[in-house]
């Protein structure tokens, strides 16, 4: 069970993504590895790779993250910041949508 509010958003968005077949890899970061990157990476349908960064409500990413989002953003990949339950499982919705609409 998650114990930060932080966790708690993140386990809950993953599970709404499950509901439609969404796969999730969560990113470790433990010693040794680089860190700032996204904490979870969703494989949506048609082969479609959504990061998602999440944080406690109405906090922001650090430095480093945002830096490692404009790599990420920069070689193509979508990344999003979600700070809360309904704006999570809006990005889900409106990922999905886009790619059964072609507009992706």
């Amino acid at each position: 069970m998650a114990k930060t509010e932080e966790g708690k958003i993140q386990n809950a968005i993953i599970k709404y993504a499950g509901g439609f077949g969404v796969h999730t890899i969560r990113m470790y970061f433990g010693p040794g590895m680089q860190t700032g990157w996204p904490d979870v990476l969703f494989l949506l349908p048609s082969g479609t790779p959504l990061f998602i960064e999440f944080k406690v409500p109405g906090k922001t990413p650090t430095a480093k993250q945002n830096r490692k989002i404009g790599i990420l953003e920069e070689a193509g990949y979508h990344v999003e910041v979600c700070d809360n339950l309904v704006a999570g499982k809006q990005l889900i919705d409106d990922y999905l949508y886009a790619i059964g609409s072609g507009n992706l």
